[in-house]
């Protein structure tokens, strides 16, 4: 930072642009670094342990805090959906369960209403002589009832063959019978 100039980056440690450092001695392009020895990034020493079984333990108990760990984690996840998904879908159904029978419960209101009117309807003596003399020919002392019957049903013409006609008349031949089944 001479004469008030401020230096890039790769100015500052001796870099000038359109210049190359000279090689170091030893390497073929000077690009590549000698490795420099750093302690705190040395393999720790070897801890002497006592014997073989402890290893072997050590592992045994790691396999079983993983086995129960994974066990534990798949309980509380079932646990989550316990509590979480399945009161959420009892609820919903118990919902629409709930507006299905509201309804239900409107219509047998109004089914009931219509009863009720029926009844009271029923307690009058106007409707009772009515529903008399309709349904059950019913007349009061000096009265004559009539029952106007339907006008009857025209006659049906059918062709004589079967199945409209007999199939087998007694004054018939074999012959005649088959040729007036085949008769069309």
């Amino acid at each position: 930072m001479s004469g008030g100039r401020h230096l890039r980056g790769h100015e500052r440690h001796g870099h000038v642009a359109g210049r190359r450092r000279p090689a170091r001695p030893g390497s073929a392009t000077g690009r590549h670094r000698r490795a420099v020895p750093r302690p705190w990034l040395q393999p720790a020493p070897a801890v002497d342990r006592p014997a073989d079984e402890e290893r072997p333990g050590r592992q045994r108990l790691r396999r079983i805090g993983r086995a129960l760990g994974v066990v534990g984690g798949g309980a509380a996840f079932v646990g989550v959906l316990a509590i979480g998904l399945f009161p959420t879908q009892t609820f919903l159904q118990q919902r629409a369960a709930t507006a299905e029978i509201e309804q239900r419960l409107e219509v047998l209101r109004a089914q009931n209403e219509a009863f009720e009117q029926r009844i009271a309807a029923l307690q009058t003596e106007e409707e009772i002589e009515r529903l008399a003399r309709e349904q059950y020919n019913l007349a009061f002392p000096g009265e004559e009832a009539y029952a106007v019957l339907p006008a009857p049903l025209p006659p049906l013409d059918l062709p004589p063959v079967w199945p409209y006609g007999e199939i087998y008349d007694p004054q018939m031949s074999a012959g005649e019978v088959h040729a007036s089944l085949e008769a069309p």
